[in-house]
This record gives structure tokens, sequence and C-alpha cells, in this order.
């Protein structure tokens, strides 16, 4: 039997990371005794799996990104005219890079 009552279900909205292009240059063991730390992109909005919704249980609660400051920020206003920016997802403050911060 159908039951059209309303239900809450919590669910979370997420922008995966992708590793850098030139990442596959570094392993672990190389990160480690170079003292880098790992380094992420936000994955780019036209790769279909760029954004996705998971249950917040899944959800690591503790982890640290700091932006890489020398890669600037990943859009530079009035460079892209074309661009639509999103003021609710605050497109504007994304960084090129981010540092994983253990």
């Amino acid at each position: 039997m159908l039951d059209h009552r309303p239900h809450r279900f919590d669910l979370l909205w997420v922008r995966w990371f992708d590793a850098p292009p030139d990442s596959s240059q570094f392993s672990d063991s190389t990160l480690w005794t170079t003292k880098r730390m790992e380094r992420v992109t936000l994955a780019p909005l036209v790769d279909p799996e760029a954004c996705d919704f998971i249950n917040p249980s899944d959800v690591v609660r503790a982890a640290h990104i700091i932006p890489r400051f020398s890669e600037k920020p990943l859009y530079v206003e009035n460079t892209a005219p074309d661009k639509i920016y999103s003021k609710c997802a605050k497109d504007m403050d994304d960084w090129k890079e981010y540092y994983i911060n253990p």
C-alpha cells in the first residue's frame, strides 16, 4: 500500500575534488619524504560526475583544505565575461588548487 504522507530523509549535495593533472608524479612516499602536502582541484562542472547527492552519514567530518595561494583564484574577476558565477555556490571564491591539511 502506498503511503503518501511526507517523510523526512537527509541528503547532502557535494562537489567532488580531483587530483591535479601533474600529481601522478608524486607517490605517497614521495610526498612524505619531500614534506609536501597532497593537493586537490575542484572537479570541472562539465564532468557529469562532478556533483552528487550522498548520505550525510558517509561524510568525514574532520577534513581541512587550504587554498594554494601561489596558484591564484580559479576565476579572476573580469577575465571571463562569458562565465556565469553562482552567488549561492560562491564560485568566485574557488581556488585553482587546494592543499589537504593532514
